[in-house]
């Protein structure tokens, strides 16, 4: 069974960097041997805590109850039971909060690449961009 446990990361591992950007294409020349697959893997795995988001449920429509919500990395758009929301582009990071103070969850994101928070206030649709940050940095 040596070699076996290998039959499901694979896949799952092309669907990661997939979803983080790039393409099948991008990947071929690192996967044509083991050993860039390994070293593919091992430096997917020691960023894993930046690729791992946490949950951005929220309270999205002001009933004081967490909405299921759905953000979808490839094209940045928002899905909640009430609405959906094109928000945010591939490589961002959605972050939860009530930025404009009126009791709702806004539609939110980070860009690594620019250390910028993209922000859609709930309150009167308003967007804000707001530069806190640098490359490298993880939201909080």
């Amino acid at each position: 069974t040596e070699g076996l446990a290998h039959v499901g990361m694979l896949p799952d591992f092309i669907a990661d960097m997939e979803v983080q950007g790039l393409s099948r294409s991008d990947l071929d020349p690192l996967l044509q041997s083991a050993e860039g697959y390994l070293t593919l893997w091992e430096r997917t795995w020691s960023r894993r805590a930046i690729l791992v988001q946490p949950s951005i449920a929220g309270d999205y429509d002001g009933d004081k109850k967490a909405d299921f919500v759905i953000w979808r990395p490839g094209d940045g758009t928002w899905y909640t039971l009430s609405r959906n929301q094109q928000w945010g582009q591939a490589g961002d990071i959605p972050v939860l909060g009530d930025f404009d103070g009126d009791g709702k969850t806004d539609f939110a994101v980070w860009r690594p690449s620019e250390g910028n928070w993209y922000v859609i206030h709930s309150s009167d649709g308003s967007q804000r961009v707001e530069q806190w940050g640098q490359a490298g940095d993880i939201p909080a």
